[in-house]
This record gives C-alpha cells, sequence and structure tokens, in this order.
C-alpha cells in the first residue's frame, strides 16, 4: 500500500502537533534550550526535549553552568493548547463551536489574573462571530464563511466541493474503502459535476492501489489459516478453546456485517483478512468498477453544467411567474437535476411564499 506517499508525509508534518515547550535555559556560554524541566535538585536541572513526533531527549545541566531559568506560567502554558483553536478549521459544526468556547470560558474561569485574557477574549469574540454564521446553517470552506442563505443559492456546487474534499481526505488518510464509498455518493449526484474530472484520477489510483491491496490479502489468506491453526494446535486445551470460542464469535460477527451489506447492496463490503468470502467479493466490486470508469461514457453532455443550472434556477424561481417556476422545474429535471436538489429548488417557492 504505497498510494501517495509524498501526500502523506505532507500531512503528517502538517497535523504533527509538538510537545509545548515551557521552559527556557540558558547557559552561561549563551547558549539556550527550550523544553520542560521534569526534575530539579540542588545540583541539577532536567530539560525534556522534543525533537520531533516520536523523539524525546533528556537534557541534564548543572546549575552551575545555568545562568537564567524561564519557566512558563501554568496560564501560558494552559493557553498554548488553545492556540490551535483558531483559525478554525473548515467545516468545524456547531458542537466543535461550542467546545472551543466552552474550552475559552473555563481558561478565563481558571486563570482570572491571567497576562492572556486579552487574546482568549479575542479568540471568543472571534468565535461567537463565525459561530452566528455557522449555527442557523452555515459553515466554512477554504477559509470563507458561507451563510445559509448564501448556501442554499449554490448547494449543488457548495456540496460538490465539500464531498471532493471529503474523499481527498479519505486517500490522504489512505481509508480506500472511505474514498471509494464517498465517490459512490459522488456518482449518485455530482456524475453531471464540474468536478467529477478532477477527482476521478485519484479515485483511479486508488482502485489500483485498493485491489493490489486485497490480491495480496486473498494470496496469502491459506498461509495465515495454517499459522493460525498452528499456533491454536500449540496452545493448552484449555487456552485453545477459550481462543476458538473468540474466533467463532468473531466469525459470526463478521458474517452477520456481510450478509446486511449484501442486502443493503452496499457497493463497496468490509472485507476481512480472516475471510477469503469478503475478499473475493471487494476484488469482485473493485473490478467491475475500473471497468466502468474506463468505459466510454454513456451520458449524453448538458448543454449546460448543473452548476449554473442550479444556481441560475434558484434566482429566477424568485420573480417568475408560477407557468415559468413550472417551466424551470421541468427543466431542471429534464437536465438530470438529483431529486435532492430538485426539492431545494421546490424549497425555494416555499420560502418565497
Amino acid at each position: 500500500m504505497k498510494l501517495f506517499p509524498i501526500i502523506c508525509f505532507a500531512l503528517t508534518m502538517v497535523f504533527w502537533m509538538p510537545l509545548v515547550m515551557a521552559d527556557t535555559i540558558v547557559l552561561n556560554n549563551g547558549e539556550s534550550f527550550v523544553g520542560k524541566i521534569i526534575f530539579e535538585d540542588e545540583a541539577q536541572y532536567v530539560l525534556e526535549v522534543q525533537f520531533a513526533k516520536s523523539i524525546r531527549d533528556e537534557k541534564k545541566f548543572l546549575k552551575s553552568d545555568v545562568k537564567t531559568i524561564t519557566k512558563q506560567t501554568a496560564d501560558v502554558e494552559d493557553f498554548e493548547k488553545l492556540r490551535v483553536l483558531v483559525p478554525v478549521p473548515d467545516l468545524v459544526d456547531l458542537g466543535g463551536y461550542e467546545e472551543s468556547l466552552k474550552k475559552l470560558a473555563e481558561f478565563s474561569k481558571n486563570h482570572p489574573k491571567s497576562t492572556k485574557l486579552k487574546d482568549v477574549k479575542e479568540m471568543q469574540e472571534l468565535l461567537d462571530q463565525e459561530l452566528a454564521v455557522v449555527r442557523p446553517g452555515g459553515f466554512k470552506l477554504s477559509g470563507v464563511l458561507v451563510s445559509h442563505e448564501d448556501y442554499l443559492a449554490d448547494a449543488y456546487s457548495y456540496d460538490e466541493k465539500i464531498l471532493v474534499r471529503k474523499i481527498q481526505h479519505e486517500i490522504s488518510r489512505r481509508s480506500f474503502i472511505g474514498a471509494l464509498r464517498l465517490f459512490a455518493q459522488f456518482e449518485a449526484n455530482f456524475a453531471d459535476g464540474k468536478m467529477r474530472e478532477e477527482i476521478l484520477p485519484s479515485i483511479k489510483q486508488v482502485l489500483a492501489a485498493y485491489r493490489t491491496t486485497l490480491a495480496e490479502s486473498l494470496e496469502g489468506y491459506d498461509g495465515r489459516t495454517k499459522d493460525r491453526e498452528a499456533g491454536l494446535a500449540r496452545m493448552s486445551l484449555e487456552n485453545r478453546v477459550d481462543t476458538e470460542r473468540a474466533i467463532n464469535e468473531e466469525m459470526a460477527e463478521l458474517k452477520n456485517r456481510f450478509d446486511r451489506e449484501k442486502i443493503e447492496k452496499n457497493p463497496w463490503v468490509t472485507p476481512h483478512a480472516n475471510m477469503k468470502e469478503t475478499i473475493i467479493e471487494a476484488l469482485r466490486q473493485v473490478d467491475n468498477e475500473i471497468r466502468r470508469l474506463e468505459a466510454p461514457s454513456k451520458r449524453q453532455p448538458l448543454e449546460f453544467p448543473l452548476e449554473e443550472v442550479y444556481r441560475s434556477a434558484w434566482f429566477c424561481l424568485s420573480t417568475a411567474s408560477a407557468e415559468d417556476q413550472k417551466l424551470i422545474l421541468e427543466n431542471a429535471k429534464r437536465d438530470r437535476m438529483p431529486a435532492v436538489y430538485l426539492t431545494k429548488l421546490q424549497e425555494r417557492l416555499n420560502i418565497e411564499k
């Protein structure tokens, strides 16, 4: 599974948050070290320094070599943990905003004399301003706040962008099934959208990588089964009985999930390394999807992109006559507007009333 190593490495760097470096030690020779003092006695300090996500080191300093020490107070240290709350990332929901405001309020309560209260207040004001947009149904996308009214006026385009963003996120975290399940949703509503050509190459790469993973898993199935049986044979009778019971329970759960996914006609079943049937079915689904995407499209091209059709219909409905309103909706349906967006346009008439 070597899909997009550069992307994954970049995301690792972006989302890694280092240890809060609270204390600064300056030596007599001018060198300085930032970290966290984790031990102190009459003769020395021990400073924990974090160099990378999983690399920490402890440095010892004789007190006679130390010129100054600047220790970060508890309120400053707590404030450093709150810095990540602003700016707010894209698509944070109402609950996310409320949780952030709760944390800021707790800081003010716990540190009523902190020098950081002004900064906290500014953060609260910013969150409150954005919350006023998010609470009625708005959101932030690409760093820009979108009101609920603006969303409704361009819902097809916004939903398409949001879904593509979610697919790309699943790809970045190497969740092949997650990306493919979201792409199935994309195809249901946005097969005629502008962004399909943009996301399609990535989906094809996902399919190729996922197929390789499944094929390798299927190839190693017999070996895994033999290893499991050999492991059971080496156990004591009591342990073997308990382990076999646990295995049987797990297999029963996997079988129930697999049967349920087939009944629900899930386009992407959940494969499991110890259930051969699920791997074979997942491979079949991958091959079907690869063939579908490689085959010439049978869909007739639209005269206008659906993003434009929806946007135009939304604005025209408010001033059109009853007869023209009916015609606008009929034209949108003729242009293969998905049912969910036809409903939004129909609701536009109810809003105007």
